[in-house]
């Protein structure tokens, strides 16, 4: 996957007017650097320059960081399912205790960390920050970046005399303490918005048992839409679904020809990439370059999947719901079964195709969710290009800059909606779009 490097530069300054032993014993000369961008350059109001370095007590963000720990690797964004709080968890201005810090978020996505940074200024800093731009930052390195400064904290607050009147380096210690299995229950935790110090006991046992209920594959996906207020009722739909599935009759046997077939993508490539390139394999594979999959007939007529199969692994119903848009589940016969909770047709192909995917490549029960993992991510881009490949919308393009009524022309062609098509002309540059509005 293609990563940025993400590096913190730290050269401790005299602090000043500053005399709180913490902030004064830390203060320092900050730069951030993602890649080649400059997240901390600003403009110096009082001096009239710009420059890359900022300058602040390192001792709030370590504790920001050390607080917001389990949050910064596990909790993902789900657009459906805003969790309260989220922005302070994932924000470093929160972390700023009165110091000037950029706009700098950290949203985790699996083995990578998307960050983002605006241009900002506060009503009493004397710097505006100037930067903007987004990147993917590997979790391991992060993490590691991250440490660093924290660690770097604690040694100067030693050196100083002063580390032990704060409990930074006790709560650093017991992090780094845990074992395995308390590992995975503050990652659980931090998924479901819930500080894993602080989780009331009964919810804590709530989580306990659904590593339990729940199959281990599914867990991850299951926590970023979950509900901490209705987790128990959340494992018994989801058990529910999977139980219906399980008693289902009937085999689709090309789908389980087709499963493990698709060919392993080259390391290197954002999970987008992934998903285009084996949505093109795939319509190869079965000769569809050039037909359009506009109906549930010529959806799986070009799978192979006859009329009474169908039926039999397949069932929609509802207006969705916040759990998941489409669930794949296994019969007793070991053959994929369908669940997709979207109520109009051109959105029904989308998620189901999405948790095809999912089946193809793992062959195990799956999800797909509003949440911007870099699994969904990988299943909404084979979705995507596989009911509406970028190179038989180019054709279709008359001129450079696309209108609305265009758009609308073409997801009726292709049988999808236009947000799909937008996003596909968008994504693979095909042409100016107008102004969305939503």
């Amino acid at each position: 996957m293609l990563c940025t490097e993400f590096k913190i530069d730290v050269t401790w300054e005299d602090a000043g007017h500053v005399t709180t032993p913490e902030l004064a014993a830390t203060w320092a000369r900050l730069v951030i650097r993602a890649g080649d961008d400059v997240v901390t350059r600003v403009h110096d109001k009082r001096a009239q320059t710009v420059r890359d370095e900022i300058y602040l007590s390192l001792f709030p963000i370590a504790d920001w960081v050390t607080r917001n720990w389990f949050f910064l690797q596990s909790e993902r964004a789900n657009p459906r399912r805003p969790r309260e709080g989220f922005r302070t968890r994932h924000g470093l201005r929160s972390g700023r205790d009165g110091g000037a810090v950029p706009d700098l978020s950290f949203v985790p996505e699996g083995d990578v960390v998307a960050l983002h940074w605006e241009p900002c200024h506060g009503q009493y800093e004397n710097v505006e920050f100037l930067g903007e731009g987004g990147v993917e930052v590997a979790m391991e390195q992060l993490t590691a970046e991250l440490s660093r400064v924290v660690q770097l904290v604690l040694d100067r607050l030693d050196t100083l005399g002063v580390g032990r009147t704060t409990s930074l380096a006790e709560e650093w210690e017991a992090i780094h303490g845990l074992d395995r299995d308390e590992l995975e229950f503050c990652g659980a935790c931090a998924q479901l918005g819930q500080d894993p110090f602080a989780v009331p006991d009964t919810v804590a046992q709530e989580i306990v048992n659904v590593s339990d209920l729940v199959p281990g594959d599914m867990l991850p996906d299951f926590y970023d839409s979950a509900s901490t207020s209705q987790l128990a009722s959340d494992v018994r739909l989801l058990r529910d679904e999977l139980r219906t599935m399980e008693r289902r009759r009937g085999q689709a046997p090309s789908l389980l020809k087709l499963c493990g077939k698709l060919p392993l993508t080259p390391a290197g490539k954002h999970p987008w990439q992934e998903g285009y390139d084996l949505a093109r394999w795939l319509r190869s594979h079965l000769g569809l370059n050039g037909h359009l999959l506009s109906s549930w007939d010529t959806f799986w007529e070009a799978l192979g999947v006859g009329r009474a199969d169908r039926r039999a692994c397949t069932a929609f119903g509802g207006d969705g719901n916040y759990l998941f848009d489409s669930l794949v589940g296994l019969n007793q016969a070991n053959s994929p079964v369908f669940v997709v909770r979207k109520p109009r047709e051109e959105a029904q192909r989308f998620a189901l195709c999405r948790v095809l995917f999912e089946y193809l490549t793992t062959g195990a029960p799956a999800m797909a969710n509003p949440s911007h993992s870099t699994r969904q991510k990988r299943n909404r881009a084979f979705a995507a290009e596989f009911l509406a490949p970028a190179d038989q919308i180019r054709p279709r393009l008359a001129n450079d800059v696309v209108d609305d009524e265009t758009l609308c022309e073409l997801a009726a062609e292709f049988g999808i909606s236009d947000y799909v098509i937008r996003h596909q002309i968008e994504n693979h540059q095909l042409a100016a779009l107008p102004p969305s509005g939503w």
